[in-house]
């Protein structure tokens, strides 16, 4: 069962590397607020993997060169109708807004998916946590919902 912790081990260390406000005394403090541990060593395989989710959310990202991994709860293939968002998120907001308008275009949540992936270098829209890539990707959504919305007027009249 050991062996099993290794990898989340490993995603910890990656995910204390990318984030830039992560120091140790703040990794320390996250580890005392969540889990009252000083060390990781003493989480469990749950609070580990509890762990790994956080520093995602905080804006880590886990993937392997060549290889997609999905952090979310529910897939794409599970709900392709459907991408949730965390209210802890710091973007929830203008996120819940470009999903609102990506539906309301009538795009496939999983061609979003591809979008972010293929726009940003970011393997899922609820790991984009760039402050300037969620707005330009409002920005244009907005921009589309527009052309959308007098288009909708031409036609009805």
């Amino acid at each position: 069962m050991a062996a099993d912790r290794k990898p989340l081990y490993a995603k910890i260390a990656i995910a204390r590397k990318q984030l830039p406000d992560m120091t140790e005394e703040a990794y320390r403090e996250l580890l005392h607020n969540k889990f009252r541990v000083a060390s990781a060593s003493k989480l469990s395989f749950a609070q580990l993997s509890s762990l790994v989710q956080i520093l995602a959310e905080m804006g880590a990202v886990f993937t392997t060169p060549g290889k997609t991994h999905s952090n979310t709860k529910v897939t794409a293939k599970a709900r392709p109708d459907w991408i949730e968002v965390k209210d802890g998120d710091r973007h929830a907001d203008q996120k819940r807004a470009i999903l609102a308008i990506w539906k309301k275009l009538g795009y496939s949540m999983s061609s979003l998916e591809t979008r972010v992936k293929r726009g940003f270098g970011v393997e899922s829209f609820a790991w984009l946590h760039d402050e300037k890539k969620i707005s330009a990707l409002l920005s244009d959504l907005q921009k589309r919902e527009h052309a959308f919305d007098l288009k909708q007027v031409g036609v009805n009249e």
